[in-house]
């Protein structure tokens, strides 16, 4: 009822502001309500820890200006509190509500619910170790004797980090600062129950030289558990005595003497060897007494073939003595010298050879126990391969093959050379298929050649495949010597004979040069041909030159392998498309075989000319060589030191000499509109191949019949297709329905002639086929042009001062038009345009056309001339350019009415001043 009473009061106030506007006063707007709608609290519900807080927010929605603050409450503030910002702290375990009551409105209020969990309290267990047992290879150790590897095995509640020491001081439970730790195991991985730490009562420092971490004599056991900041301590009741074997610490190194790798495996028996003098550095581990080695006496056994059997020789050492902890002995590779421990050109067989210690005195010279064992690390002193024996070179010469006193580009010195082979097969190290056999070029005179078969290669470059050697410019400028090694550098060494007279040779790796050869009369490149000598190619070479036969290829007819007939490459049908070599009636298939090129052409010097003729008589193939077909010729050259030119160059030629033949023409459309085009078509045909088509105007009319210029047909063929017969189709434009003729003084004549039309094809071997005239007939009949009130025609030239060298003279070109001025036929321009035209090659080609003329008028003679110019026409030079001996050009002007009627001039000759 209150709601409703409220909105009706509400109305009225609006009823009433509506009256007093209608009188003219204020307007009374909808006031705002200061009112809170409601209150939100984020998160609803959630769970925290005693000890812990959470953050609480309140969201107030509300209208005006009315506050949007709250305060905040807890149901139970034992379990949790909440102050006015809204954290909640948890205070014991249980459940409260936490209420936002807004400040403005404590009607509007919301809760989230908490749940405090309480804390678990954990009773630590105090930490705790004890010794459970020491054993050696799973059984319990003799605490009297002890050595080696012992294993500790303690009983730990785990949760920290165990630590085992061996102590002289067993009378505490303690660890004291002269305890020496032996094993720990990591907090990480150590556990309630049993856990075993491994110990090595024969360790050695890691100081040079190396020491017994622990001399023999009475220890007992420690462990200590470190928990935190606790600390517990266990220490065994027995004590453990430690006997340990004395030792020698064994270093070997070997110092090359050939510069070589060191170490290489053997490719006889897969073993490892190594090269040059043997270094020994031995270090006495002594456990049984305080007293350190003063000397020390042994041998290394030579087991190979030079010492023999186990006699020790002369690698024996005696009374080494040790300074600073080591001894140490070198077995040398520098030759047998009295007194020296040599190993030189020595190889061991593939047990190796042992380093053996015989004995060892104190310095009060008190021996002192060597074990048969002898060393501490098993094998480092043994099974020793040394391999310091040059390869067994049994070859008493070594010929480098010069063909012609010059190696080349693809010249091998490994292959390329004669003699017996070195091998190394006395159990030394060949490396990886055998000894390296290399060869080293230089100059004759070089230092390294003074002394015969040494090792100097100063100077001396590797001679392998693809070595970029120095070229030479004659036969006696090099010298080679080989060496022969194996992997580990052992070598020996020869100096090299060439297979010429001379121990030296040249050098030429450059490729010699081959190119196609257009310099030669009648040869052109990848064309047709009606001249003999079809393939010529000019080749040089820089250095070595050429022998009597440079040039080497094959040839082959209409031939290239399996293809779509009409085009190259094209499958053979016959015996007959096989130039030259063997032929497969079953597979089709040619077996090209070398030509002969003809005798060298003389050319310019250094390049020589090298040819092909087709009608000459060449064996194996000059039977073939004058049928029409196409040809491809593939040709290398080789200069004297056996370098190729490279890829074979390829050429491909046509030989045809027929002439195609063409069938009658037929015009489309069938009549043609004056000064439109025509399309003639007409059928050709050829024993080879088409190649395009051209077409002629002609005019029974036209001085001397010489046509017009020729227009470009379609394309018949291309060069490397078979195409015998084809429709040749040219459009001709401009045709004139008539043209008429002038006599000497420019009188037009009443002769007036209609177009025939030529088709003209060429073939792949340049040969023109021409087919017979034909008449062009057009829409309307011709008319006399002299009805237009002309009574002449004339041409006329002024040649321009001749110029100088390879610039060409010009000329202005008149042609003039003559009527009576009184005739009313003859009072505008009479023709539409004016054409001049310069013959070339037997055809008339455009050279200007003018539309606008000036008119003149005698009133004398009462005549009216219309004149046409044009001007810097050019001229065809003279021999040596313009200024010189006269060229003689040719000109003719012809002048069309809009109607397509013509007339033609006489011709007007100008020489190139």
């Amino acid at each position: 009822m209150q709601k409703v009473s409220r909105t009706l009061l509400l109305a009225g106030v609006l009823a009433f502001g509506t009256l007093t506007a209608a009188c003219g006063d204020s307007v009374v707007t909808n006031p705002v309500v200061d009112a809170v709608q409601s209150v939100s609290v984020s998160p609803s519900n959630a769970s925290i820890n005693v000890g812990t807080t959470i953050q609480l927010a309140a969201n107030v929605v509300a209208t005006g200006t009315v506050s949007r603050t709250v305060t905040w409450t807890s149901s139970d503030a034992t379990v949790a509190s909440v102050d006015q910002t809204g954290k909640v702290s948890g205070l014991k375990g249980g459940t409260v509500t936490i209420v936002a009551t807004s400040t403005a409105d404590n009607t509007k209020a919301t809760a989230a619910a908490i749940v405090v969990s309480p804390v678990i309290v954990i009773i630590p267990v105090p930490p705790s170790i004890g010794i459970n047992s020491v054993t050696q290879n799973g059984l319990a150790v003799n605490l009297l004797n002890t050595n080696g590897q012992i294993d500790i095995t303690v009983n730990t509640s785990g949760g920290g980090q165990i630590d085992v020491y061996l102590s002289t001081s067993c009378s505490t439970n303690t660890i004291s600062a002269s305890d020496i730790p032996v094993a720990t195991q990591q907090a990480t991985s150590a556990q309630a129950g049993q856990v075993v730490l491994s110990v090595n009562t024969a360790q050695l420092t890691t100081a040079t030289p190396p020491a017994p971490r622990f001399a023999n004599g009475n220890y007992c056991i420690k462990a200590q558990l470190t928990n935190g900041a606790v600390k517990v301590v266990a220490t065994n009741t027995t004590p453990l005595t430690l006997n340990n074997a004395n030792v020698f610490a064994a270093t070997l190194s070997f110092t090359s003497q050939t510069g070589g790798t060191g170490t290489a495996v053997s490719s006889i028996n897969g073993l490892n060897y190594r090269e040059g003098t043997l270094n020994v550095t031995l270090n006495p581990v002594i456990f049984t007494s305080a007293s350190p080695v003063a000397l020390i006496s042994g041998y290394l056994t030579r087991n190979g073939e030079q010492a023999g059997g186990a006699s020790p020789g002369s690698a024996v050492f005696t009374n080494q003595a040790v300074t600073s902890g080591a001894a140490s002995i070198a077995f040398t590779d520098t030759g047998s010298v009295a007194g020296v421990r040599s190993i030189f050109q020595y190889t061991s067989l593939p047990a190796g050879d042992t380093l053996y210690i015989t004995s060892a005195t104190d310095a009060a010279g008190n021996s002192i126990t060597v074990p048969a064992s002898g060393f501490a690390v098993p094998g480092v002193a043994s099974g020793v391969r040394i391999d310091n024996d040059i390869p067994n070179n049994t070859a008493t010469t070594y010929v480098v093959t010069a063909p012609n006193g010059y190696v080349g580009a693809a010249y091998s010195f490994a292959s390329g050379t004669g003699g017996t082979a070195a091998a190394d097969n006395r159990g030394g190290v060949n490396g990886v298929g055998g000894v390296t056999t290399t060869y080293y070029v230089g100059a004759a005179a070089s230092a390294a050649f003074a002394t015969a078969n040494s090792c100097d290669v100063t100077g001396l470059t590797a001679a392998t495949v693809g070595t970029d050697l120095a070229n030479t410019t004659s036969t006696n400028a090099d010298q080679a010597k080989v060496v022969v090694m194996d992997k580990l550098g052992n070598k020996t060494c020869r100096d090299v004979n060439s297979s010429q007279p001379s121990a030296t040779f040249g050098v030429d790796k450059v490729l010699p040069l081959v190119a196609a050869s257009t310099t030669t009369v009648g040869v052109s490149a990848n064309t047709g041909y009606k001249v003999t000598r079809n393939f010529s190619f000019a080749y040089s070479d820089s250095i070595s030159g050429f022998d009597a036969t440079p040039l080497e290829g094959t040839l082959t007819r209409n031939f290239y392998g399996t293809s779509t007939a009409g085009s190259l490459p094209l499958a053979a049908t016959s015996a007959a498309d096989c130039l030259i070599g063997a032929f497969s009636a079953t597979t089709f298939v040619c077996a090209p075989a070398a030509i002969n090129f003809t005798a060298v052409v003389p050319g310019t010097a250094p390049s020589l000319i090298g040819s092909f003729e087709f009608t000459t008589s060449q064996a194996p193939n000059a039977a073939s060589t004058g049928v029409n077909g196409y040809y491809t010729a593939s040709v290398v050259a080789t200069d004297q030191a056996l370098n190729i030119s490279g890829a074979p160059l390829v050429r491909t030629a046509a030989f045809d000499n027929i002439l195609p033949t063409v069938g009658a023409i037929s015009q489309s459309p069938a009549t043609v509109a004056p000064l439109g085009t025509v399309t003639v078509s007409a059928t050709a045909a050829d024993n080879l191949n088409l190649i395009s088509a051209r077409g002629n105007l002609s005019y029974a009319n036209n001085p001397a019949a010489t046509p017009f210029g020729r227009v470009a047909g379609n394309a018949l063929g291309t060069f490397g297709q078979f195409v015998t017969s084809a429709t040749a189709t040219v459009a001709l434009p401009n045709v004139y329905r008539g043209l008429q003729s002038t006599d000497a003084a420019g009188i037009i004549l009443a002769n007036t002639s209609t177009p025939t039309a030529t088709i003209t094809v060429t073939d792949v071997g340049t040969n023109i086929g021409t087919s017979a005239a034909g008449p062009i007939a057009t829409t309307s009949a011709a008319t006399n042009v002299q009805a237009n009130g002309i009574n002449k025609f004339l041409l006329a030239s002024s040649a321009a001062a001749g110029t100088t060298t390879a610039s060409v003279a010009t000329t202005t070109l008149t042609a003039s038009v003559e009527g009576n001025s009184a005739d009313p036929a003859f009072q505008s321009q009479p023709f539409a345009q004016i054409d001049f035209y310069k013959v070339t090659s037997g055809e008339l080609v455009l050279v200007s056309s003018q539309t606008l003329a000036a008119v003149n008028d005698n009133p004398i003679s009462l005549k009216r001339t219309f004149v046409f110019s044009a001007t810097g026409v050019a001229l065809s030079p003279g021999t040596g350019g313009g200024a010189s001996a006269a060229a003689v050009n040719t000109f003719y002007a012809v002048g069309r009415s809009a109607a397509g009627d013509a007339v033609i001039s006489l011709s007007v000759v100008q020489n190139n001043p």
